[in-house]
C-alpha cells in the first residue's frame, strides 16, 4: 500500500515535469511555427514579384511584337507580319489582364496596369489599325508607298509605344526594387527560421536530457525508498507475525487482509463461536464484522475504541483503529488480545468477595444479638444487686 502511494508521488512529479517540458517545447515549436509563418510570407512575396516582373516583361514583349508586325506589314505588306501584329496584341492584351489580376491587392499597380492597356488600345485604333487599312489601300490600288511614308511620318510623333515601354520599364525598375527588399526580408526570414529551428533543436536535446536526468534521478529515489520501505515491510511483517498479539488489518472497506499466526491461533480456539466463518481459513477476503459474535456492523463503528468481548467462555480484548499513509485513510488494524485468565480471575475475586461480605453480615449480625444478651444480663444483674441491698436493710 506504501509503496503504491509513492508511486503516485513519483507519477505527480513525473507529471509535473513533462508538463513543464511540454510547455517549453510548445514555446518553441510556436516561435518556429512563426517564423516559419514569417519566411513562407517572405519567400511568397518574392515570389510574386518574380512573377510580376516575369509578365511585365512578356506584355512589353508583346508590345514590341506588336509594334514591329505593324511596321513590317507597312513595309512590306505581307499576311506574316499581320499574323505577327495579331499575336502581340493577344500577348500584350493577356498579360496586362493577368497583372491586373496579379496585383488586386495593390490599387495602385492595378490602377497603372490598366492605364497601359487603355494607351495600348489607343495605339491600335488611332495609329496601326488606319495605317494597316492604308497599307491594303496600297495593294489595291488605291494609295501609293507614299502616302504610307508620309502617314507613318505624320503619327510618328504621338510618342505613344515609347510612353508604354517607358511605363513598362519603370514598372518593371519599381518591381526589381520591391524585389530587392523583399529579398532581403526573406534572407532574415530564412536566417531567423534557420535559428529557430537550430536553437529550437537544441534547447529540445537539452530539455529532454535535464529532464530525463531529473525523471532517472527521480525513479532511482523513489526504487531506492520503495527497496528501504520493503525492508522496512519486511521487517515490521516479521514483528508482527512474532507478536504475542493478535492482529488484523482490513482495506478501507473493511475487508480482512492479513491474519498474524497468534490471531489464527486465538481464532480457531473460539471458531464455533463465530457465526459468520465456516473456518478460520474464511476471515481474510470476508468483510471484519464475520468476527463480532453478536452479528451486525460494529467492530468499525467510533474507531478508535478498546473492549473486552466474550467468544463463548473465552474473553478478547480487542483495540481497533485507523491506518493513515501520508494524511490517507488506507485501512483499519484491530489487535486482539486473549484476556480469558484476567476475566476469570477477576470473576472468581468477585465470588470470593460476595462470599466474604456474606461471612461478615453474618458476624455483625450475631455481634449484635451478643451485645442484646450481654445488655440484658447486666440489667437483671443490676436488679438483683438492688434486691440484695434491700434485704440486707430490712435485716438490720
Amino acid at each position: 500500500m506504501f509503496s503504491k502511494m509513492l508511486s503516485r508521488s513519483l507519477t505527480t512529479k513525473i507529471v509535473s515535469l513533462l508538463s513543464a517540458l511540454l510547455v517549453l517545447l510548445l514555446a518553441l515549436n510556436w516561435n518556429t511555427y512563426s517564423t516559419s509563418e514569417s519566411n513562407k510570407t517572405a519567400t511568397a512575396e518574392v515570389e510574386h514579384t518574380h512573377t510580376v516582373i516575369e509578365h511585365a516583361e512578356k506584355a512589353l514583349v508583346g508590345l514590341l511584337e506588336m509594334e514591329s508586325g505593324y511596321r513590317g506589314f507597312l513595309v512590306a505588306g505581307a499576311d506574316v507580319y499581320v499574323e505577327q501584329y495579331d499575336a502581340g496584341v493577344d500577348h500584350f492584351g493577356a498579360e496586362l489582364v493577368d497583372l491586373q489580376a496579379r496585383s488586386v491587392e495593390n490599387p495602385d499597380q492595378v490602377q497603372m496596369w490598366a492605364h497601359l492597356a487603355e494607351v495600348g488600345a489607343q495605339w491600335r485604333t488611332e495609329i496601326a489599325e488606319p495605317g494597316m487599312a492604308l497599307r491594303l489601300a496600297v495593294d489595291r490600288g488605291e494609295a501609293t508607298m507614299q502616302d504610307v511614308v508620309s502617314y507613318q511620318a505624320t503619327v510618328a510623333g504621338s510618342g505613344l509605344i515609347v510612353q508604354i515601354e517607358d511605363e513598362l520599364h519603370h514598372a518593371i525598375e519599381i518591381e526589381e526594387e520591391l524585389l530587392l527588399e523583399r529579398a532581403d526580408r526573406q534572407a532574415d526570414a530564412t536566417a531567423s527560421l534557420q535559428g529557430a529551428l537550430l536553437w529550437g533543436t537544441l534547447a529540445t536535446v537539452v530539455l529532454l536530457a535535464v529532464g530525463g536526468g531529473f525523471v532517472v534521478r527521480m525513479v532511482q529515489a523513489d526504487v531506492t525508498r520503495q527497496q528501504a520501505d520493503a525492508e522496512e515491510s519486511k521487517r515490521l511483517a516479521q514483528i508482527v507475525d512474532a507478536s504475542a498479539l493478535g492482529m488484523l488489518s482490513t482495506d478501507v472497506d473493511g475487508i480482512v487482509r492479513y491474519v498474524n499466526p497468534e490471531l489464527r491461533r486465538l481464532l480457531r480456539r473460539v471458531e464455533s463461536d463465530l457465526p459468520g466463518v465456516a473456518t478460520v481459513d474464511d476471515v481474510v477476503g470476508s468483510h471484519v464484522d464475520v468476527l463480532n459474535p453478536a452479528g451486525g456492523s460494529a467492530l468499525l463503528a467510533n474507531v478508535p475504541w478498546a473492549d473486552t468481548i466474550r467468544f463463548g467462555a473465552s474473553s478478547m480484548e480487542l483495540e481497533a483503529q485507523e491506518l493513515v499513509v501520508d494524511g490517507t485513510p488506507v485501512g483499519f488494524l484491530i489487535s486482539w488480545r486473549d484476556v480469558t485468565e484476567q476475566v476469570l480471575a477477576a470473576e472468581r475475586e468477585q465470588v470470593a468477595f460476595g462470599r466474604t461480605r456474606e461471612v461478615l453480615d453474618v458476624i455483625q449480625a450475631k455481634s449484635a444479638e451478643l451485645t442484646v444478651s450481654s445488655e440484658t444480663l447486666t440489667a437483671i444483674s443490676n436488679e438483683m444487686a438492688g434486691g440484695a441491698d434491700e434485704t440486707a436493710a430490712q435485716a438490720a
